[in-house]
């Protein structure tokens, strides 16, 4: 395999090595029906977010969207994360996959390079929706988002990449801290479940890498082989995913399980790690409350009209405990339960 040069340096993310990255990353986007639907308001702010990171949209970008559950009647509530949507929502999903085709089409969207759309004809759920992107994979190195998580900051990737390279028998997945469940990790594992994790330093980053317990869904980086040879292999990993199973549901579970009842050793072949930073580099753009806006703030193409600020996404919260993005476009959730989180401050 190909190495990245030691000079490439986070501080310093020029055109070449945005050249460079393209030949090492590809990045997957997980979509499916939501309550926005048709906007795209919710992809836009994602995409925006990735530009923080100037590298990031000279890589090859695949946007896969899932295929369709249970159809119920209108009368029903419907329930997203399981794809179980009401009739009247199979035209909004149509539309609002054809609103991704148009957008990823438009000359607003040219900064970045290379583009697909990957539309499922049957659900398959988000594992499926991973596995089916990642054999349009020619990367050595995948980063898979879902259509709601939002980075805050640069991520420095080059520097996680070549972890990954030089430690491959040890690193293999990456993730990126969010508030609620990887910020102060070991903290929590400690408290929890009484387990002492000690960070893993490596040269390349300017942080320690945590271990992690189990495989989480969030935005991460990974190589493509554990997932190909290892999450998707029942024979190694144990786990044949069902449609509509989430890989955090099921394999991180079994993960967790294996680590409490064989101890620390058995991590080694899960080799899920994260960033051990004192702040998150992950937002949550929408509870499952968040709708749509009214026509007239949208434009005609499903689009949200004017471009997204980072600064905005980076600096908002809708006072919820999980620390959400407030998403122009969106309107945002409402959470009577808890006042409003100060960026820094920590929920309970």
């Amino acid at each position: 395999m190909e190495t990245l040069p030691s000079q490439h340096r986070f501080c310093n993310q020029s055109e070449a090595h945005a050249a460079t990255l393209k030949h090492f990353l590809t990045i997957v986007v997980t979509t499916s029906p939501i309550p926005s639907m048709p906007s795209t308001a919710l992809l836009e702010a994602l995409f925006r977010s990735l530009q923080l990171t100037p590298a990031l949209p000279s890589c090859h970008l695949i946007i896969t969207a899932d295929g369709v559950g249970t159809v119920v009647s209108d009368a029903e509530k419907p329930n997203y994360k399981k794809s179980k949507i009401q009739g009247k929502d199979i035209a909004k999903y149509t539309a609002y996959v054809e609103n991704i085709r148009r957008l990823l089409e438009s000359p607003s969207f040219s900064d970045f390079k290379s583009t697909e759309l990957l539309a499922l004809s049957e659900w398959k759920g988000f594992s499926g929706a991973v596995r089916a992107a990642v054999e349009s994979v020619k990367t050595p190195f995948v980063m898979v988002m879902q259509h709601d998580q939002l980075l805050l900051d640069q991520i420095d990737v080059l520097s996680i990449i070549k972890a990954l390279q030089r430690h491959s028998s040890i690193v293999k997945y990456v993730g990126l801290p969010s508030r609620t469940t990887t910020v102060g990790y070991a903290r929590r594992i400690q408290h929890r479940y009484g387990i002492s994790l000690q960070p893993f330093n490596v040269p390349e980053l300017e942080v320690p890498l945590m271990p992690l317990l189990m495989w989480y869904d969030k935005p991460h980086i990974v190589c493509r082989e554990h997932l190909k040879d290892f999450v998707f292999n029942p024979e190694k990993s144990g786990i044949d995913f069902r449609p509509g199973e989430f890989i955090e549901d099921v394999l991180g579970q079994h993960q967790l399980d294996d680590i409490k009842r064989n101890g620390l050793g058995a991590h080694a072949k899960y080799g899920t790690f994260v960033l051990d930073t004192a702040r998150p580099l992950v937002y949550h753009g929408r509870k499952a409350e968040a709708s749509a806006p009214e026509a007239s703030d949208s434009s005609p193409d499903g689009s949200s009209g004017a471009p997204l600020d980072p600064d905005e996404l980076a600096g908002e919260n809708s006072g919820t405990r999980s620390f959400i993005a407030a998403v122009e476009g969106l309107r945002a959730p409402q959470s009577p339960e808890a006042p409003p989180l100060a960026p820094g401050s920590e929920a309970a």
